[in-house]
C-alpha cells in the first residue's frame, strides 16, 4: 500500500510542493503509532480485544470510504 499511495502523492502534488507533500505523507505513519497505541491500548484495558478489533475495522471502513468519496470527486 504504501508504495501506491507514495506514488498517488507525488503525482497530485504541484512539482514544488512535492517535498513537502510527501514529508506530510511519512509523517503520518509516524503520527498513527504515537496516537494509535496509547489509544488502542486504553480501548483494549476498557472493553478487551474484541472491542478494539471492532473500533479498527470500523475505522478502516470509514477511511475506505472517504478515500472512495475523495476519488469520485476528483
Amino acid at each position: 500500500m504504501f508504495p501506491i499511495l507514495s506514488g498517488m502523492v507525488v503525482t497530485r502534488a504541484r512539482e514544488a510542493d512535492r517535498g513537502s507533500a510527501l514529508a506530510i505523507f511519512t509523517a503520518l505513519f509516524d503520527a498513527g503509532v504515537l496516537l494509535g497505541g496509547p489509544t488502542l491500548g486504553a480501548l483494549i484495558r476498557a472493553a478487551g480485544y474484541p472491542a478494539m478489533y471492532g473500533f479498527c475495522a470500523v475505522w478502516i471502513a470509514f477511511g475506505t470510504a472517504l478515500f472512495v468519496a475523495w476519488e469520485r470527486r476528483r
